[in-house]
């Protein structure tokens, strides 16, 4: 027999598919972000929220995804002088990703900064907008092995009350209390909202702890894809009727209770569907976090060039995963892997 620790070892490559669907999330997210920035707001109407809304909800996921596959892939892995060094790496990929993206906004679109002004702008993770989240997970990782060594000890049903506990302080409030129709019959204590990592966490490696005894038959992937499929409308509902005309935020970002159970629900169905080993897939998903870090660059790069062409930000709606788009952020990231990974 096993032993626990050889399974926990044991290659899952359905992570690797879970990796390409939150890195395609992230691009769509940026997408629908850097939409908005463009359309003028009084140019709003039903269509462009209901558009947003929709590539919101499905896309939202893209953050939890990563994190419900960090708890996955670190249970288990304990504090060490490799660990930390892992760390720095991960930091120097996000020091490295950001010169890049200051010399090529200073050579192409005259952004000027002082010596001192770049490396504070690095020091406070402003030099890429998108750097809040190199800045969570810094910190995240250093308590990652004490959460491990935690999640070790407990029972399945400790694991289950923990897991509800953490929803009802962090996940169900922030429902509540983002969505301005709920919150003005009922608020609750936020005080835990910024907690929702540990959320993703706890459930990424309840799954890793219980993976052998996770074969869904058919008809819970019915019932998950049901679920799945149930909180993406509720979500798409929640925001289209609460547009701002802004669309996105009303359900309650990342941490909320919808988002909570729509990425799970998505994690356990790519995990069913998909565990075949493919080589694209793997090499991609270990391109992820410069993928990420260099999003931003590119963004600057195609939207301009995008909207140049076609002289109306509603028209990039038709060219969401365009060719182009995608040969950008390929060539972008092997220049950048192959200089720090060479």
């Amino acid at each position: 027999m096993e032993s626990k620790t050889a399974k926990l070892k044991e290659r899952n490559y359905s992570i690797d598919y879970v990796k390409l669907v939150a890195c395609i999330s992230v691009i769509a997210v940026h997408f629908r972000l850097n939409l908005i920035e463009l359309i003028p707001l009084d140019t709003f109407g039903p269509t462009t929220s209901f558009s947003l809304a929709v590539i919101y909800q499905f896309f939202i996921t893209c953050v939890p995804l990563f994190l419900i596959s960090t708890g996955f892939l670190t249970y288990g892995k304990s504090y060490s002088i490799s660990y930390y060094k892992r760390i720095m790496k991960f930091f120097s990929l996000y020091v490295l990703c950001s010169l890049v993206t200051y010399f090529v906004m200073n050579r192409y679109f005259g952004k000027v900064l002082p010596i001192l002004d770049i490396v504070k702008a690095i020091e406070f993770y402003n030099l890429i907008p998108y750097s809040w989240y190199i800045e969570m997970y810094l910190g995240f990782a250093l308590i990652i092995p004490f959460l491990g060594l935690l999640m070790e000890r407990v029972d399945k049903n400790e694991a289950f009350y923990f897991l509800v506990t953490l929803l009802f302080l962090v996940s169900l409030p922030l429902l509540i209390n983002s969505n301005p129709k709920l919150n003005s019959y009922i608020h609750l204590p936020a005080s835990w909202t910024s907690l929702f990592p540990f959320v993703y966490y706890v459930i990424g490696a309840i799954i890793k702890k219980y993976y052998q005894e996770i074969k869904l038959k058919s008809s819970q992937v019915t019932f998950l894809m049901g679920i799945y499929f149930l909180v993406i409308m509720l979500g798409i509902y929640i925001n289209y009727i609460n547009a701002t005309p802004m669309v996105g935020g009303a359900e309650g970002g990342y941490g909320s209770l919808i988002i909570v159970v729509q990425s799970t629900s998505l994690f356990l169905l790519i995990s069913h569907f998909f565990k075949s080993k493919n080589s694209f897939v793997a090499h991609i998903s270990k391109l992820t976090l410069p993928i990420y870090l260099m999003s931003y660059l590119v963004d600057q790069i195609v939207y301009r060039l995008f909207i140049n062409l076609l002289g109306n930000p509603k028209s990039l709606f038709f060219f969401l995963y365009s060719y182009s788009y995608m040969c950008l952020y390929t060539e972008c990231i092997i220049c950048i892997h192959s200089k720090l990974y060479k």
